[in-house]
């Protein structure tokens, strides 16, 4: 900026500047974005840690329908979105995953919604929400991009969602949302 800018103001339009454009790795509670042509509200944001590997979570919310988008960045960015799904419907030799698991070490494959998925990677974690953090136990099984993940809590408290890697192109309109 020169001297005569100083004096009387610069002669660039400060409305030209670009908006902050977030990206996806970059949400926040509040943020709205779009995925499927419907606008997701982030309504939580938990941080995980796999054993010193990292990743964020947020929670998106559209009427009654949740999401899940997870951002694993320490061995190459990848995002995952999934969906809750009910325990009964995962399967390993005909019974439920929960009654397997119980009697014995994780089964390699399970069955959902008629697709078999593989044991792709199991072990402790944490997940920190609200500055609450809370030990879990995790399994991951896979088919292609697709996964089946299962969460305990304690002995007997299950989160198990079902989903697939995205890729950050697959989501737009990333903005916070607006005051009202």
């Amino acid at each position: 900026m020169g001297f005569f800018d100083s004096l009387f103001g610069s002669s660039d339009d400060s409305s030209d500047e670009s908006v902050d454009d977030p990206s996806l790795d970059e949400l926040r509670e509040g943020y709205m974005l779009d995925y499927e042509m419907r606008t997701w509200e982030v309504t939580k944001h938990a941080k995980y840690d796999y054993e010193g590997w990292p990743a964020d979570e947020w929670t998106l919310e559209n009427n009654d329908d949740l999401l899940f988008l997870e951002y694993e960045y320490d061995d190459g960015d990848v995002f995952l979105l999934s969906e809750p799904a009910d325990i009964t419907d995962v399967t390993a030799d005909g019974e439920s995953f929960r009654v397997v698991l119980r009697d014995s070490e994780p089964p390699g494959t399970v069955m959902h919604d008629g697709t078999e998925y593989v044991l792709a990677e199991e072990g402790p974690a944490t997940r920190t929400v609200d500055n609450r953090t809370n030990k879990l136990r995790y399994w991951v099984y896979e088919h292609g991009d697709d996964f089946v993940a299962l969460e305990r809590y304690g002995s007997s408290d299950w989160n198990v969602y079902v989903g697939r890697e995205v890729e950050p192109y697959e989501f737009d309109n990333i903005l916070p949302r607006a005051s009202s």
